[in-house]
């Protein structure tokens, strides 16, 4: 900051150039100097810090003639008081705004003795006129216009002209995908995680659902086929039963479903990435350049990639769910009562022991169902989604085709299970379960549709989030423009 007043002595003050800009670009008293100049080409630049007790900072620009160009802001008028007072409110002042010709040696010693924050190398690579371009821009602010003691004060001036001539001398390169790709795995197993416990978390709540309609649907009906523990279970109040029979289906998950889930999904994720990447250059690659050189700062990059990668990862997301899922929980054949149980954890071992083989028939049942239904909604959903079809309509098209096939190996279950139980009440009851088999799951499908509907919408959100930032932090990253600049870290 500085409360050195334009109307100040010194070497410099006859030969200061106030920054008076007319209605249209080219016109005023800058423009008249500029037009002027010997040379106008840029060899250095520099921002020099003056001080203490205040500190003072200004930018020096080294022609290509060696002559020397000076850029303050100070305010215009000289009330220290009134300056201090309007730091607690809106600022009203204008600032001073000059340029000045540095021509003497006191001139010179001043920016000499002055501590040097930043250095930067042109090489003749930029006109002045660049450095009057920025002034014009913060002249035209309704805001940056005015001189404010604690933001736009000297520091705001000299970064800015600094931060406009680099972004324009030295523009965002869009780093190629296999740098992005790079930096994405560093998050893959977080991400993979998420989604994975997402998808189980959705699965396993849609056979919840579907069996909590059962039994509002069938009543007492099937009260003959159960056993003993069966009927106490089933007649417990709703969340009693949900959670007696999500741990049942949780059996699956430890028997290997969860891990070879996740790395079904890490398998796509790696598989698919790269391609969005690709996409995303190739047929938005004009739009992204465009405007990335619109923006002068890296956070205004968020907006302008967010768009094409939605709408690629968007045209592969169905995809990518659906073969996770069917290839990560549908791989499995046919099992038998008891099969695999001495794998379990021994406090699943026990549960199997106290439920008997009625509940591990049941568990057995579902499990089986969804590793029929998973590949059926793949095979009905693939390569089917384009921008013309809701999420709602694609989750129908793939929920019909699940139904079936669960519908088929539910009934294969009870077959053989039906063998080693040799219980004609429980047949009869399965018999009841699958006569409304259809009804239930269209009743399920609306409360179904709700959640996968969602847990896509969030999925989609959580990718683009995740690659548009990391896109974002590596195209700031970029070792492609290489800039020549000497920083001073500390400055008294």
């Amino acid at each position: 900051m500085s409360i050195e007043f334009i109307s100040g002595s010194g070497s410099l003050k006859k030969k200061r150039i106030p920054m008076e800009f007319g209605p249209s670009w080219g016109e005023g008293k800058i423009f008249d100097w500029y037009r002027t100049c010997k040379c106008t080409t840029i060899k250095k630049l520099e921002i020099r810090i003056t001080g203490p007790p205040v500190p003072h900072r200004f930018v020096v620009a080294y022609m290509t003639d060696d002559s020397i160009v000076r850029f303050d802001r100070r305010p215009l008028t000289p009330s220290l008081g009134l300056l201090l007072v309007e730091t607690a409110g809106e600022a009203k002042r204008r600032a001073g705004d000059e340029v000045s010709v540095v021509s003497t040696e006191h001139d010179m010693k001043e920016i000499q003795q002055a501590d040097r924050e930043i250095e930067l190398n042109l090489n003749g690579r930029v006109d002045l006129l660049l450095i009057l371009s920025a002034c014009h821009a913060v002249a035209q602010d309704k805001d940056a216009r005015k001189y404010a003691l604690r933001e736009y004060n000297c520091y705001f001036f000299s970064w800015t002209i600094v931060m406009i001539v680099t972004r324009h001398t030295f523009p965002f390169a869009i780093p190629p995908p296999a740098d992005i790709e790079s930096r994405l795995k560093l998050k893959l197993a977080t991400f993979t995680s998420r989604l994975t416990d997402k998808a189980v978390d959705a699965l396993l709540n849609i056979v919840l659902d579907t069996v909590t309609t059962y039994r509002e649907k069938t009543g007492k009906k099937l009260h003959r086929g159960l056993s003993k523990r069966e009927l106490v279970v089933w007649g417990l109040p709703l969340g009693a039963v949900r959670t007696i029979l999500h741990q049942c289906l949780k059996l699956r998950l430890h028997l290997g479903l969860e891990g070879q889930l996740r790395n079904r999904v890490r398998a796509q994720l790696e598989k698919r990435l790269p391609q969005v990447l690709q996409q995303v250059l190739k047929n938005h690659g004009e739009h992204i350049e465009v405007g990335v050189g619109s923006q002068l700062w890296l956070f205004g990059l968020v907006q302008i990639l967010d768009s094409p990668i939605k709408t690629e990862i968007r045209e592969v997301l169905w995809d990518t769910i659906l073969d996770a899922i069917a290839e990560g929980y549908g791989q499995s054949g046919p099992q038998e009562l008891g099969q695999d149980i001495c794998k379990l954890p021994l406090l699943y071992r026990l549960k199997y022991r106290f439920f008997g083989k009625n509940v591990m028939q049941f568990s057995l049942l579902w499990n089986e169902a969804l590793n029929a239904a998973l590949p059926a909604a793949r095979h009905a959903g693939y390569g089917k989604y384009t921008s013309g079809i809701s999420h709602e309509a694609m989750f129908d098209q793939v929920f019909d085709a699940a139904r079936e096939a669960a519908l088929r190996a539910a009934k294969d279950v009870v077959h053989r299970t039906g063998l080693i139980l040799n219980d004609r009440k429980r047949d009869d009851m399965w018999e009841v379960v699958f006569g409304v088999w259809n009804g239930v799951w269209e009743d399920t499908k609306l409360h179904a549709r709700t959640k996968v509907v969602s847990l896509i919408d969030n999925a989609l959100d959580d990718l683009v989030d995740w690659v548009t930032d990391d896109m974002v932090n590596e195209l700031g990253n970029s070792g492609i423009q290489k800039i020549n600049a000497i920083l001073q870290l500390k400055v008294s």
